[in-house]
């Protein structure tokens, strides 16, 4: 087997270019990751968007069928003795029931998933490993020239 001679200054440049090719492989990995964390946030946002048009839709509907209905005399007397407790001149009595009544509940908003966090610290563990490598291959190249 030949050995071969490793001068300082191919050991300087194999530490520069391959710390600087790390760099480089790294940023391109982060931008996929984060453009890819990108679309899927969008796209889940898309999908919400498309539930409240559904449900706005739904609503439009309903309100053009109470619209309609707001039209006749009869239906006008009713709503306002069933929601606004009137009452018809003739000793009629009111009895509100409460569990009718609609609650209003909110909405929690999800947290976002820590997918961002994972991503960074599986490329910082990539990337340390491969300074180990790195570091490792030059020891062996010391060991070797001496």
């Amino acid at each position: 087997m030949v050995k071969r001679k490793v001068t300082k200054e191919s050991k300087r440049r194999l530490i520069i270019f391959g710390g600087l090719s790390v760099v480089v492989i790294s940023y391109f990995i982060f931008s996929a990751f984060s453009m890819l964390l990108n679309i899927k946030n969008l796209s889940l946002e898309q999908q919400t968007l498309q539930n409240n048009l559904t449900k706005l839709q739904e609503d439009e509907t309903n309100l053009t069928k109470e619209l309609s209905k707001l039209k006749n005399d009869e239906y006008k007397a009713r709503y306002a003795r069933e929601y606004f407790l009137y009452s018809k001149e003739s000793g009629e009595y009111i009895f509100a029931n409460i569990l009718d009544q609609e609650e209003i509940v909110e909405e929690r908003e999800e947290e976002p998933t820590n997918l961002y966090n994972y991503v960074i610290a599986t490329i910082i563990i990539v990337l340390l490993f491969i300074i180990l490598f790195i570091l490792k291959r030059i020891r062996k190249m010391n060991k070797k020239n001496e």
